[in-house]
C-alpha cells in the first residue's frame, strides 16, 4: 500500500486527523501502481465548511489501461468503505461502459463528512447520450428533464452512500451568450464570465439542485475575486506552505460553482475546486 499523499499530509496539518474513510480512500485510489493522472481538492462552503473532499482523475488512453485501473480501484474502495452500489452498475462497467469512445476521463472522489459520499464520474470528449442513458437505467435514476440539452453533456456524476444511489448528476456546457437572458443577477458575474474558459450547468436529478460551474482561464482571477470562507482561506495558505516546504507542489483555485435557483445565482460560491499542481 502507498504512503499517505502529500495532499493528505498537508490537509491533516490544518484540519486535524482525517476521517478514516478519507484516509482509506486516499490510499486505495493510488494503490501500488501508477498514480492518478490528475488530482483536485475541493471544499463545500454552502452554509458550513466541509473540507474533507478529494477527487482523482484517470485519463483514457488507447490501451484503456488507466480506465481499467480506475474501475479496479473503485471496486476496492467500495468494498473497504461499505458503500452500496446497484449490481446493474457493475454490469455496465463489465460491458465496457467506461471505455466508450466518448469517455475522456474516469473520476473517483469522496466527501467524507458530514456523511460519506463516494463519487464515480465520467468526463466526456464527445456525444455521450447513449452512455449516460446506460448508467441512468442501471442505477434506476429518474429520467432526465426534457429541457436538458443532452447534445452538450460533458460530465456524468454518480454519488453513492451506504444506502445506494445518493444522486445522479448531469453537466452540460453553457453558451455564455445566453446567460444574461437566464440569470437575473448576471451583472454581478460579468467579470467572472469573461475570465472563464467555459461554463457548465449541473442538474442533480434526485435532489433537484442546480449549479453553474465557472472554469476559470487563470487561477489569479479566482484568487483575487472569490469571497472565500475565512477559515478555508487560512487553510489553503497553510496547506500550500506545507506542500511547498515538502517540494510537493501547490493548490490553486480553478473552478467555482454557484447555486442557481429562482433564475439567479447565489452571491457566494457553494464549491471551490483547487487543482493540485505537482512539482
Amino acid at each position: 500500500m502507498s504512503h499517505r499523499s502529500p495532499l493528505l499530509e498537508a490537509l491533516t496539518e490544518v484540519g486535524g486527523e482525517a476521517p478514516a474513510s478519507f484516509s482509506r480512500f486516499d490510499a486505495l485510489v493510488r494503490g501500488d501502481g501508477p498514480p492518478p493522472s490528475f488530482e483536485e481538492y475541493s471544499a463545500w462552503m454552502g452554509g458550513e465548511l466541509r473540507p474533507w473532499r478529494e477527487t482523482c482523475y484517470f485519463d483514457a488512453t488507447p490501451s484503456g489501461e488507466m480506465i481499467s485501473l480506475a474501475n479496479t480501484r473503485f471496486e476496492s474502495i467500495v468494498a473497504a468503505l461499505g458503500v452500496s452500489i446497484p449490481k446493474e452498475f457493475w454490469r455496465v462497467l463489465s460491458e465496457g461502459g467506461a471505455h466508450a469512445p466518448a469517455v475522456r476521463q474516469v473520476v473517483l472522489g469522496i466527501e467524507a463528512e458530514p456523511s460519506l459520499r463516494l463519487k464515480y464520474y465520467l468526463v466526456f470528449r464527445g456525444p455521450a447520450a447513449q452512455t449516460v442513458e446506460a448508467f441512468r437505467a442501471a442505477v434506476g435514476a429518474p429520467e432526465l428533464p426534457p429541457s436538458l440539452d443532452t447534445s452538450s453533456m460533458c460530465i456524468l456524476g454518480l454519488d453513492f452512500n451506504a444506502s445506494g444511489l445518493h444522486d445522479f448528476k448531469v453537466y452540460v456546457r453553457l453558451d455564455a451568450k445566453r446567460l444574461p437572458r437566464v440569470i437575473g443577477n448576471f451583472t454581478a458575474f460579468r467579470t467572472l464570465v469573461l475570465g472563464c474558459r467555459y461554463l457548465v450547468f449541473q442538474q442533480c436529478v434526485h435532489s433537484q439542485r442546480r449549479q453553474v460551474y465557472f472554469h476559470s482561464a487563470s487561477a489569479e482571477l479566482l484568487e483575487g475575486r472569490l469571497p472565500l470562507d475565512p477559515k478555508l482561506r487560512a487553510m489553503m495558505t497553510t496547506m500550500n506552505e506545507r506542500l511547498d516546504a515538502a517540494g510537493a507542489g501547490i493548490l490553486r483555485p480553478w473552478i467555482a460553482s454557484y447555486v442557481y435557483e429562482r433564475r439567479a445565482l447565489h452571491p457566494t460560491p457553494a464549491n471551490v475546486y483547487f487543482h493540485y499542481l505537482r512539482k
